[in-house]
């Protein structure tokens, strides 16, 4: 899983690295224009990167219609092209065991692929990537350097150059054979001698289907494949770097984001079966999903709905339902399965003969069932939301943090990164730490520890944006105090 990401030269993030620390519960805060929407447009723009070894900043189309980042000296620091983007990715992998591999498809590695059925296994707990992106004459940005750590060691690194007279890249090949030689990579004989080699592809990010080093490697004017050794060892480190790329790529792709307004269905909505992702941003395929959800997926919504836990009145009816295997991804209004409100009695668990559209109700609602799909019913496992407690009540804003604790603490959940103001978001999830720590947690409730959650404080200091680590420790207070200026309106306010 990815535990945290450093950025520098990145939009509002400066010259000197921030490190943005990821757990099941991530939480995001910080006065407006600090920094928390470029941290998410740069994990989009790192899914472009590895998912398809361009580096031009432009439109992320896959998380969002509307997100278009305007080219490098759009996003670079202060707009300097001379400067370069800097990246690093840092994964907890477990070590060798039956789920810990990462599958890769390389074409050279047929003999490897029969002996460990497609998958690659790194070896140690902890991998991080680092990756720098320039700009070039020809307008447009690559992949300059590429590395890769094993915890915290580097084993190799990529450093691309065009080469304007042949018209393709040089790659010049850096390799820290101590730190290789504890690995299950097999050094070769000669550790001295410069590696070089050339690459068709823009930049030195490696593609699955063409490994860098085996293909066309030298050493001095010698090539490596007069040496079956160094040879063996090129195959070796291509695996490596395939299979780090992969990882980021299985990582990146999980993401789901839901934008900071969600929209409203029309009254001609037509859900989708397979949405696009780039739908939840505007939180429709939250409404499309729930048009197919299974009945008890369906019942678990309406529990977060209902009496007890968010409390909005209403409960989701799910009318009309058709066979899924009889229709396509787009479904024409007359058949699709309709969605209604149905108003709650009181607080029982009745409902009234009413039906309303979602039109016909407090917009509050609307906000908030696309982030309960997303987060009890969404096929993707990294759920990335901006502002999930907008138009919600104090008291319900609460209960989102019970819905968090249930949602992504514990085997086999889903991990959340969240962009909020809400005081009342994090005091819940603090009360939960404490409540858990003391044994008093209330029926139905997870347990929760300070390793579950990751508080990230974003400021503006010098025209930079500068990260905080906010510690927590069990009794649920924080270890390391707000910064100036952030909850303390209440106490202003109150006593002022």
């Amino acid at each position: 899983m990815l535990t945290a990401i450093h950025i520098e030269n990145f939009k509002g993030f400066g010259p000197k690295s921030q490190r943005i620390q990821l757990a099941p519960i991530t939480l995001l805060f910080g006065a407006n224009s600090a920094g928390k929407t470029s941290f998410f447009h740069a994990l989009f723009y790192l899914r472009e990167i590895f998912e398809t070894s361009r580096a031009l900043p432009s439109q992320m189309s896959f998380f969002s219609d509307t997100i278009e980042l305007g080219g490098f000296g759009n996003v670079v620091h202060n707009h300097d092209i001379s400067k370069l983007l800097r990246f690093r990715l840092d994964f907890s992998v477990d070590k060798i065991d039956s789920d810990s591999g990462i599958s890769i498809t390389p074409r050279f590695s047929d003999r490897r692929r029969a002996e460990s059925k497609g998958n690659f296994y790194f070896g140690v707990s902890e991998i991080s990537i680092e990756l720098t992106i320039a700009y070039h004459d020809s307008h447009r940005a690559f992949v300059k350097t590429f590395a890769v750590y094993f915890e915290d060691k580097r084993i190799v690194e990529l450093d691309a150059s065009l080469n304007n007279v042949k018209g393709y890249w040089d790659i010049e090949v850096k390799f820290d054979f101590d730190n290789i030689a504890d690995t299950h990579v097999a050094p070769p004989d000669d550790q001295h001698s410069p590696w070089t080699t050339m690459y068709r592809f823009p930049g030195a990010i490696p593609r699955p289907q063409d490994p860098i080093l085996s293909s066309c490697s030298y050493r001095g004017d010698r090539r490596v494949s007069d040496d079956e050794g160094e040879i063996e060892f090129a195959r070796d480190i291509d695996e490596l770097l395939i299979a780090s790329v992969e990882l980021a790529c299985k990582c990146l792709n999980d993401l789901l984001y839901i934008g900071p307004v969600r929209s409203i269905p029309s009254s001609e909505f037509s859900a989708q079966l397979r949405p696009a992702r780039s739908r939840w941003s505007s939180g429709l395929a939250g409404w499309d999903s729930l048009h197919f959800v299974s009945s008890r997926e369906l019942q678990l919504v309406n529990e977060w709905l209902g009496p007890g836990r968010l409390d909005t009145g209403f409960a989701i009816d799910q009318q009309q339902p058709i066979p899924l295997s009889s229709i396509s991804s787009i479904i024409p209004s007359s058949i699709t399965p309709r969605l209604r409100l149905r108003p709650i009695v009181g607080n029982s668990e009745e409902y009234s003969p009413a039906c309303l559209r979602v039109q016909d109700v407090g917009f509050g609602i609307s906000q908030v069932v696309p982030v309960i799909a997303a987060l009890l019913v969404a096929e993707q496992n990294c759920v990335v939301i901006e502002q999930p407690e907008i138009h919600l009540h104090p008291r319900l804003q609460t209960v989102l943090g019970d819905l968090l604790i249930f949602s992504c603490v514990g085997e086999e959940k889903k991990r959340t990164i969240i962009e909020t103001h809400s005081e009342h978001l994090i005091l819940r999830i603090l009360r939960r730490i404490r409540e858990s720590t003391e044994g008093e947690l209330p029926p139905g409730i997870d347990i929760v520890h300070p390793y579950d959650i990751a508080v990230n404080y974003f400021d503006q200091i010098h025209g930079s944006t500068k990260v905080s680590e906010l510690r927590i420790n069990d009794e649920g207070e924080f270890v390391d105090t707000w910064p100036k200026g952030f909850f303390d309106e209440r106490i202003g306010e109150l006593y002022g």
